[in-house]
């Protein structure tokens, strides 16, 4: 089953839009939207929820280990890099503890927790796999999982942390 999980409420999309102004990236802390500022603390609120919720789904597969079976670095030079960093050091959210993630790389349980981490914070992006999901960091904050526990279950786990699930047609 593949689904994708966000912070984003269904009931303010239409046709597929979401229509309320809303933070998509780490690098939107300090930005308002709908009248609100986006603290450091409100985005670490969020991010933890995420974290929390995946590493709640992992277990509940029984997964130990998973392995980045796709990897890509963000950007490391430029001004895009040069913007990112400087918002993320301003913001204390960025430790000099250099990328070291690589294709085919087999990940512990706290390892994957820092690979989501770093993915939700936009210094890489990658596929995470075990025997029973998957998993990514998309755009604007979804995560797309493929799974092999019940569409309840997740449902049940994403909904406590306060997050949405999106069922993902083929």
């Amino acid at each position: 089953m593949k689904v994708r999980i966000s912070k984003y409420n269904p009931a303010f999309r239409m046709n597929g839009i979401y229509t309320v102004p809303d933070w998509t990236s780490v690098s939107d802390i300090g930005e308002e939207f709908a009248g609100v500022k986006l603290s450091k603390d409100m985005y670490l609120n969020v991010e933890s929820q995420y974290l929390a919720c995946l590493n709640e789904l992992i277990l509940l597969s029984k997964t130990n280990s998973m392995q980045i079976t796709a990897f890509e670095r963000g950007p490391r030079q430029g001004l895009l890099f040069a913007f990112q960093m400087t918002h993320l050091l301003n913001c204390g959210l960025y430790f000099f503890r250099p990328v070291q993630w690589r294709k085919g790389q087999m990940l512990s349980l706290s390892e994957v927790k820092s690979f989501i981490m770093d993915s939700l914070r936009e210094k890489c992006w990658g596929r995470l796999c075990s025997d029973s999901m998957a998993l990514d960091v998309g755009y604007d904050y979804y995560v797309h999982l493929d799974t092999s526990l019940s569409l309840e279950s997740v449902q049940r786990v994403v909904s406590k942390y306060g997050l949405y699930l999106d069922r993902i047609h083929e």
